[in-house]
Order: structure tokens, then C-alpha cells, then sequence
């Protein structure tokens, strides 16, 4: 039976409520964002649990930082069978960058005895791919990215990774290893809302950090402001409300300019119009 243990990277994703109020600094007004669970992330957790399943992992430990606000999310872990949940605390007005977060991921991990890392390629929210990276860096772990297929023996880690037409690569690594999961890679499994509900009762594992922990982290960047996007008005080909049926029907599938003929729209009684229809698709050689 073996005795390593799976760790976890798990951020929830920002949603904004109320894009025109995004906000008026780097951070979000708490008001106007809400988290939900990354699926790139629920992700790297399904690969974790799946290890545990064929009993290639003992536990499967999810790690995450942030603030209070996430603990609501973080439940979501425990219901879906992490078997421990731990958010390292920060105030809710601090900002980490990529390369922050991996590093105080990195010290979290270290102090817990970590040696197999999964984390999410990407996620949904920022979308910028580099705590996973920065984390190996941190640990001084080998980088396995866009893994689809996971295997741990021993102290080892074999992986493939999808490229171009479907073909696979096949790569192994020694532990320690940071195994980023192509956010396609499989579909989380279904949490019951019993499960996650008494999941919610059960507080989540804190740790604690200092004024002095947050005064060491590298500080390469910093979000100065957030802006919602452009409004853009959406251009219709579509007439006038006083347009008829038949050039609202051409505006919308293109099939005539916008300067319709309107000696085309025919008028009479049904012999006439008849006899006018048959002229015309002679004309247009569409009748023998």
C-alpha cells in the first residue's frame, strides 16, 4: 500500500455580478463577485481522486489561498471525496500575483511533506497558465504540462500529454513532480446537494499566515485597476419595423442589398400573379 499523498491546487473562479460596477481598484468590490468551482481545477481533483481509486495515492489533499469568501467553494472538494481541505488564510484586500501564489503554495506544500502536486492548467478566470509552472520552479519539481493520462509507481510519474491529430506523448518523471491537467481532460464527477450541504457544516482546515510571510513574497507584478469591457453595439441587417416580410426575410439572410427592388414584389389577382411567376422562372431558366 503506498503512503504518498496527492496534492491539490485548488483556486474557486471569480465571477463578476455586475460588470458596469466592476470595480474601481485591483481588487473586486465583494459585492460584485461570486465563486464557483473552475472546472479546470475540479479537473486536476478528478485525476487526483481517480489515483486514489486504483490505490496509486493514500489521500488526496486539497490546498488553496484565499479568504473567508472561499470556504463556500472549497466544500465542494470535501463533498466531491477530497479527504482533507486546507486554505492557507490571506486578507481579502491583497492581491497575489502568479509567481506569489507559487511561492506561498510552494511553502505550504514543502511544509506538509508534498511530493506529488496536480493543479489545473489554466483556469477560467485569469486563464494565464503560470502558477503551475512557477510552482514547480518553487518546488524544484519536474513540470509535466496538458496531461490528459496519469500513472503513478513508486516514486515515479508517467504521463501523456495530447498535441496536434489526436497523437499522444509519453513522459515519465521522478518525484518531486507538478502535474498540470489539460482542462478538457475529464468531466468532475456528480456531487450530490446532500453531500455538499453537509459538507458545509464541516469548517475547513486554516493555516495561518503572518504579516511577515506576505513581506517576503517576490513581488514581480501588480493589477492596478479593473475595467469592464467596451460596450459594443450589435449591428443588424434587419429594416425598419415599416420594412415588409419579405425584406426583413432578405435583409436577415443576406440574400439581397440593402436597396430592395420593389418592382419585384408582385401584385394582382391569382391568374395574373400566376402567369407572372411562370415568365419569371422561364426567364431565369429554371423551367423546361
Amino acid at each position: 500500500m503506498t503512503d504518498l499523498d496527492a496534492y491539490v491546487c485548488f483556486k474557486p473562479a471569480v465571477q463578476l455580478t455586475n460588470v458596469a460596477r466592476a470595480s474601481k481598484g485591483p481588487i473586486l468590490d465583494p459585492s460584485n463577485k461570486r465563486f464557483l468551482v473552475d472546472p479546470g481545477n475540479a479537473s486536476a481533483l478528478e485525476s487526483a481522486l481517480a489515483l486514489r481509486e486504483r490505490g496509486e495515492v493514500l489521500n488526496v489533499v486539497c490546498v488553496s489561498i484565499g479568504a473567508e469568501a472561499f470556504d463556500n467553494t472549497l466544500a465542494w472538494c470535501r463533498a466531491a471525496g477530497a479527504d482533507r481541505v486546507l486554505r492557507v488564510d490571506i486578507p481579502s484586500d491583497v492581491n497575489l500575483d502568479a509567481r506569489a501564489t507559487a511561492a506561498l503554495l510552494a511553502d505550504t506544500i514543502l511544509g506538509l511533506g508534498g511530493k506529488l502536486v496536480f493543479t489545473a492548467q489554466r483556469s477560467i478566470d485569469e486563464s494565464n497558465g503560470l502558477v503551475a509552472a512557477a510552482l514547480a520552479a518553487n518546488l524544484q519539481a519536474a513540470y509535466l504540462s496538458n496531461v490528459v493520462d496519469i500513472q503513478v509507481l513508486k516514486d515515479e510519474v508517467k504521463v501523456s500529454r495530447r498535441i496536434e491529430r489526436g497523437h499522444r506523448q509519453l513522459w515519465s518523471a521522478g518525484l518531486p513532480a507538478v502535474v498540470a491537467v489539460d482542462p478538457g481532460r475529464r468531466n468532475s464527477r456528480y456531487v450530490p446537494v446532500a453531500n455538499l450541504a453537509l459538507a458545509k457544516q464541516v469548517n475547513i482546515e486554516i493555516l495561518a499566515t503572518s504579516t511577515e510571510d506576505l513581506a517576503n513574497l517576490p513581488a514581480t507584478m501588480a493589477q492596478t485597476e479593473l475595467a469592464p469591457g467596451r460596450v459594443r453595439t450589435r449591428h443588424s441587417g434587419a429594416p425598419a419595423i415599416g420594412g415588409t416580410v419579405a425584406e426583413r426575410i432578405q435583409a436577415v439572410t443576406g440574400a439581397a442589398s440593402q436597396d430592395v427592388d420593389r418592382n419585384l414584389v408582385l401584385s394582382g389577382d391569382a391568374d395574373e400573379l400566376a402567369s407572372r411567376t411562370l415568365a419569371f422562372l422561364e426567364g431565369k431558366g429554371l423551367l423546361p
